[in-house]
């Protein structure tokens, strides 16, 4: 995401230093906050045990193929603002769990308990910390669970090629 005020990465980099336990936390994108963000992970994280990691801006491509190429446990996003994003969407299609914020359309995509966890907009640290702990803590049986249901999720509700065949059915019914 990019690092604006509206995507609330501080409270991310808030969270993790209260998780208590190893986390590794990619983060693709950059913007005008990227500088403080980073001063602020290392103030904040250097005396826990998460490893961070900013990529910075990089092409779409790159982020699907560490997908890919790579275990994600969790996506996440704190904004406080939405419209239904693509990035959440994209995460979905792996089979990716997501932790999100209830804002704009993102309750649309993200079922609490089937494939990941929906938070309040105004969120508190220590809540998305419980979240984020509460996926670490899950059985292999349910987690493998809540993946298999994120990729059912989108295949059902956000491929386009699905989404495009049904509008297309719905217009010739008219």
């Amino acid at each position: 995401s990019s690092m604006i005020p509206l995507k609330r990465i501080h409270l991310l980099i808030a969270a993790l230093s209260k998780i208590g336990q190893p986390v590794e936390w990619v983060h693709f994108g950059d913007g005008p906050l990227m500088s403080t963000l980073q001063n602020q992970a290392k103030d904040t994280l250097s005396q826990t045990s998460v490893q961070y990691i900013f990529k910075g801006h990089v092409p779409n491509e790159e982020v699907l193929q560490y997908y890919k190429e790579n275990h994600v446990d969790v996506f996440l996003n704190v904004s406080e603002t939405e419209g239904v994003p693509l990035s959440i969407m994209e995460a979905l299609s792996f089979g990716i769990p997501v932790i999100a914020t209830k804002v704009g359309g993102t309750g649309e995509i993200v079922t609490s308990g089937l494939n990941g966890t929906l938070l309040p907009k105004d969120v508190a640290p220590s809540a998305l910390s419980n979240a984020i702990r509460d996926m670490m803590v899950q059985s292999d049986e349910e987690r493998n669970t809540m993946c298999r249901k994120a990729r059912e999720s989108w295949e059902k509700n956000c491929s386009a090629e699905k989404n495009y065949r049904d509008f297309y059915a719905m217009v010739q019914n008219r």
